[in-house]
């Protein structure tokens, strides 16, 4: 068994139909309007596992339940059986391999109130199920009545306790942290969900004969705290005789309250994560107090933990971390809570809108590539993976095309509103351009307009192919192997001038029958790139620019 999810019923701002947070992953962001009930579901999760510890305290706090209705608040538990059914059955059954099975229980008893879900299953099939999931057996053949009302109850009570156990220990982080000083008389406290760092940070700086690897652990929070923050020499400081953290960082010694929110934020809890660990961690609105550069570099940072993440946000810039994320759109229709994931672009969009941004409001790329036609996109593409290129397209950076000639009505500089040219940096301020020369000879002058560009745009950020087009940094020995895969015809030897067209150099391999690359260039281009390895980036000056681009792309992602 499996637990993939959970729902939320009849608790503050969810009502009886509820809602479920499905497919949970290890970072699993909450995105919705101020009161949409994002929150809510933080607050959920803490409040059932804070019930762990006093079994009646759900029962006590009426003030959660949605409008003040007299109905209890239910948990719901959503998982998957396939180590316990056969894929055959569930897909006879179910109509699918993995089927989710739902289950919804009272809070705070554990009383099963729907189970219908396993309604499908025969006889024998939850006979088993039941063996399996309490390893206790039926001593004759139990009726169906008697199995539909011990099995589903059976299945839930497991369910209930594999959440129990992941959100054992859970760490809440409110929307407001900060080390601050107490009332007089009293010490500094650090405000994170009653977690007190201070001492356990201490003892973790200075550990006990045997128990060094705890320093291990402070000296991880320190370094991460380093790369976050890219302050290479920064030192976290626990005084003896003080409840304070003390920072050493730009030759300055003080107090962490002495520093900006955003170092605050950042410390607090880099050395929670650092010291709890294999936890559930809910945070609110982590963008409170970072820069989305910064905020792009924390979700990266939360990949490197053991803990599973529950994000409240309603800042677009998680949407597009560049991290494995699970993305649920939290929203209010005027009576309830109701939570969906967006697992479409189209409703990644929708998120967007609803959150009120306009595209005018966002920056849709980090930065653009700007080239020719769609052959070039999925040579520059291929040949950034071969280069080892980390960036992902649509994240870091996007590929737009200006269609050949059509480059002598754009500008790189800029232009004012009555223009004969197309602004390109209008679009994007970070933009590389990639201009084939189309020249017979690297000595000849480039045509006037690309000349134009090539002064327009910043120094370095023009690629001007040092052959005649693209097509000119593919090899010979990949050009005879691409040609390999079209039949004997074209098994020729190729050899393929840095100033020639390509279609000129495959009419030598075969001149009774010529290659017509210039027919399907998209098609071939793909065709060529299967075949093509990292050997085949040394050619001209392709490295060079590939090497330019690249740094181009990770100056871009740093915001």
């Amino acid at each position: 068994m499996h637990l993939t999810g959970f729902g939320i019923a009849n608790y503050r701002s969810f009502d009886a139909e509820g809602a479920f947070v499905r497919d949970i992953g290890k970072i699993n962001v909450l995105i919705g309007r101020n009161n949409s009930g994002k929150s809510n579901v933080l607050r959920f999760l803490q409040w059932f596992a804070e019930a762990l510890d006093n079994p009646r305290a759900p029962s006590e706090d009426k003030l959660n339940r949605h409008k003040r209705g007299s109905e209890a608040t239910r948990l719901g538990l959503s998982v998957v059986l396939d180590d316990e059914i056969p894929a055959e059955e569930l897909r006879k059954s179910y109509g699918t391999d993995k089927p989710t099975f739902d289950f919804w229980i009272e809070l705070p008893g554990g009383r099963l109130l729907d189970g219908s879900c396993l309604a499908k299953l025969s006889d024998r099939r939850l006979e088993n199920l039941f063996e399996k999931i309490t390893s206790r057996h039926y001593s004759g053949h139990p009726s169906r009545a008697q199995l539909l009302k011990e099995v589903p109850p059976a299945v839930a009570g497991q369910a209930r306790l594999k959440l129990a156990q992941m959100l054992k220990g859970l760490i809440y982080v409110p929307a407001i942290r900060e080390v601050r000083k107490g009332d007089e008389g009293q010490k500094e406290v650090l405000d994170l969900s009653g977690l007190d760092l201070i001492p356990r940070l201490r003892s973790m700086q200075h550990p006990l004969v045997g128990k060094e690897a705890e320093q291990q652990q402070f000296r991880r929070a320190q370094d991460w705290i380093r790369e976050l923050l890219g302050v290479s020499d920064l030192e976290i400081e626990m005084p003896p005789d003080e409840y304070a953290i003390i920072l050493n960082m730009y030759g300055n010694r003080l107090p962490l309250a002495s520093f900006g929110t955003g170092v605050h934020e950042l410390v607090i809890i880099c050395t929670a994560l650092a010291v709890y660990q294999d936890r559930v961690v809910c945070i609110e609105e982590p963008e409170i107090h970072l820069h989305p550069g910064l905020l792009r570099r924390f979700m990266r940072f939360l990949t490197r933990t053991s803990n599973r993440y529950f994000i409240a946000t309603h800042s677009n810039v998680l949407l597009d971390a560049d991290v494995p994320i699970n993305v649920y759109h939290v929203s209010h229709d005027g009576n309830a809570s109701r939570v969906r994931k967006a697992d479409t672009s189209e409703h990644g969009r929708a998120v967007v809108r609803d959150l009120g941004f306009k595209a005018s409001d966002l920056l849709q790329t980090n930065g653009i590539i700007w080239v020719e036609g769609p052959s070039d996109r999925i040579y520059i593409n291929k040949w950034l993976d071969l280069f080892g290129s980390e960036f992902v397209e649509g994240i870091d950076y996007s590929i737009m095309f200006y269609g050949g000639a059509c480059l002598a009505n754009l500008t790189a500089a800029d232009s004012g509103p009555t223009a004969d040219f197309i602004e390109l940096l209008r679009i994007n301020q970070n933009a590389i351009v990639v201009i084939d020369r189309d020249a017979t000879t690297g000595e000849a002058p480039l045509r006037d307009y690309k000349e134009r560009i090539q002064r327009e745009i910043a120094e370095g950020k023009c690629w001007i192919t040092q052959g005649r087009e693209i097509e000119n940094y593919l090899l010979p020995g990949l050009i005879e192997r691409f040609l390999k895969t079209k039949g004997p015809d074209y098994s020729g030897e190729v050899t393929f001038q840095p100033d020639e067209r390509i279609e000129d150099c495959l009419a030598r391999v075969s001149p009774a029958k010529p290659f017509k690359y210039s027919s399907d260039k998209k098609r071939y281009s793909k065709e060529l790139c299967e075949v093509m390895t990292a050997e085949d980036l040394d050619c001209l000056d392709l490295k060079d620019w590939l090497t330019r681009l690249q740094e181009a792309i990770r100056q871009w992602s740093k915001g």
